[in-house]
């Protein structure tokens, strides 16, 4: 991470790894005071508590940051009316990438 170039991170917060090294990823970013844009997901109600709880938790570490932008994937029942089981993370990662566009290109 040496110059300053521009850092993006994505995360799917839930999973024990995947949500604590978007946590300590994010806050090393800030503390070296790197030109970074972390955007993370919480996940959707039915994969459970226990995926709610890491992601809540490490999301809680950093929301305050500016640098940080973040989405219930529950969120897309009210974007997408006909969002199903079968086609439910494939909106999830349509919406990254809006988040990313809306970033990137204005």
């Amino acid at each position: 991470m040496e110059g300053n170039d521009k850092i993006i991170l994505l995360a799917g917060l839930g999973g024990f790894t995947a949500s604590n090294l978007a946590k300590e990823l994010t806050l090393v970013l800030h503390a070296e005071n790197k030109n970074f844009q972390t955007i993370c997901s919480l996940p959707f109600t039915f994969e459970g508590t226990k995926r709610r709880k890491n992601a809540t938790k490490a999301l809680s570490a950093i929301k305050h940051l500016p640098q940080v932008k973040y989405f219930e994937l529950d969120s897309l029942k009210h974007k997408y009316r006909d969002l199903i089981l079968s086609n439910a993370f494939a909106r999830g990662d349509r919406e990254f990438w809006e988040v990313c566009r809306g970033m990137v290109f204005l």
